[in-house]
């Protein structure tokens, strides 16, 4: 079977804008267009290579605009080495009818990163948000404090013990204004925490649109094969940005797993069940104030003396103190915390992001990567190690893309196209 005209294309990968495989008069071009004779011109596609995602767009429509130029008794065959098999993924993904023109694909040492939002998504946005309820809070502690405190000083009482045994009466009024107020503050906390998710519900379809606008995926209809060779900077930039995305993605999980079940309180949008949810608003509003006045407590006390009478007594109380002490640290110092993790790993993530490309802060802080050598899916993956070189040639560190000149990776290249199912 006569095969049809080919054009080779070649995409060059970040920072390698000039990489000396992309010459005409390169190894790879030269052995390609000796075993291929169908082969009748070679194009470059010319962007560049910085590493952004505005940059490979731009390297993606040009792709288009050259693919959907060839006729169709004419097929193409692409090499793209690093960052610009990215650029060839998304020319497939915006255009999947172009890959009737191609012949075959081969990635060089291409990092495949798809994005999807955290585990941890809700508690990082939770933590954000933790000071202002954590305000909310003690401003609704402190008004009703200081409305009893003028109530008793309208009333002449002197603590609360007068106040129980000379005003018993007031005792319904004092219980029915207590959840009246606990009522309004919970109305107020529903309709705050359904502000926030209308604005989070807005973050998440943000980063979702961003997250799936620079996910590197392949349509399954294309033949590719994919090469990697441990020497090339970009291989050992995958490996390092795989590393990195563990360790950072292994923080997330620990901070979900530990601090998951005490933002859930913070979440509530509507009464689920009328009685047990004011139950345990009122019981948190009860410890909130147990943990200030014992925090404002030990600011001014002094040292407790023991007693010479009752030792034990004294060690009981003691360890009562410790306890609404240590009460009063936890439940205090929980929203400070909440909030710098949240913020110290929302920044990690987008910082992470920017190995890849830039994007939006709340975008990058939310979303995930994976890095992988393949896109999602079953495909041709030939890992050709350093260790197979000879001594004299092998480096830690090869010059970005050089080594794709190398007899042993265009024997490879060579062996897949001639093999290829899809040839014509």
């Amino acid at each position: 079977m006569i095969e049809k005209p080919l054009r080779l294309i070649l995409v060059h990968g970040t920072w390698a804008r000039n990489a000396p495989w992309t010459q005409e008069t390169s190894p790879i071009v030269i052995a390609l267009k000796s075993e291929f004779e169908s082969i009748k011109s070679v194009e470059r596609i010319d962007w560049s290579g910085s590493n952004s995602f505005a940059a490979r767009f731009d390297a993606r429509e040009k792709l288009i605009a050259l693919l959907s130029s060839i006729p169709s008794d004419e097929k193409a065959v692409i090499c793209a080495h690093s960052h610009g098999g990215g650029a060839v993924c998304y020319a497939l993904q915006e255009r999947p009818e172009l890959a009737d023109k191609i012949r075959g694909l081969v990635f060089l040492a291409t990092p495949f990163c798809t994005y999807r939002l955290l585990p941890s998504w809700r508690l990082l946005l939770d933590g954000l948000w933790s000071p202002l309820i954590f305000a909310f809070f003690a401003l609704y502690i402190v008004l009703f404090m200081l409305a009893f405190g003028l109530i008793a000083n309208v009333l002449d009482l002197r603590d609360v013990w007068d106040y129980l045994a000379l005003w018993a009466w007031l005792i319904p009024i004092f219980c029915g204004a207590a959840v009246v107020c606990n009522e309004l503050a919970l109305r107020a906390l529903i309709f705050f925490n359904r502000v926030k998710l209308r604005i989070t519900h807005g973050l998440l379809r943000s980063a979702i649109r961003t997250g799936r606008l620079v996910s590197c995926e392949l349509p399954n209809n294309p033949s590719a094969v994919f090469i990697r060779l441990s020497g090339d900077e970009a291989s050992v930039g995958l490996n390092f940005a795989q590393a990195v995305t563990w360790i950072i993605m292994t923080m997330n999980v620990v901070f979900n797993r530990l601090f998951g079940a005490l933002a859930k309180p913070f979440r509530v949008t509507r009464i689920r069940r009328p009685i047990r949810d004011r139950i345990l608003f009122s019981l948190f509003i009860v410890w909130f104030t147990f943990s200030l006045v014992t925090a404002r407590e030990k600011m001014n006390e002094s040292d407790i003396a023991a007693s010479s009478y009752d030792h034990s007594l004294w060690y009981f109380k003691n360890f009562l103190d410790f306890l609404g002490q240590i009460t009063a640290v936890v439940t205090l110092a929980l929203p400070g915390v909440l909030f710098t993790v949240s913020l110290v790993l929302l920044s990690l993530n987008w910082l992470l992001s920017l190995l890849f490309g830039r994007m939006p802060f709340v975008a990058g802080g939310l979303l995930q990567p994976a890095v992988e050598a393949t896109p999602p899916g079953l495909w041709l993956f030939n890992h050709v190690t350093w260790r197979s070189y000879r001594s004299s040639k092998r480096k830690f560190l090869w010059r970005h893309s050089n080594p794709y000149g190398d007899p042993k990776i265009i024997a490879a290249v060579v062996k897949w196209l001639r093999m290829d199912p899809r040839r014509e």
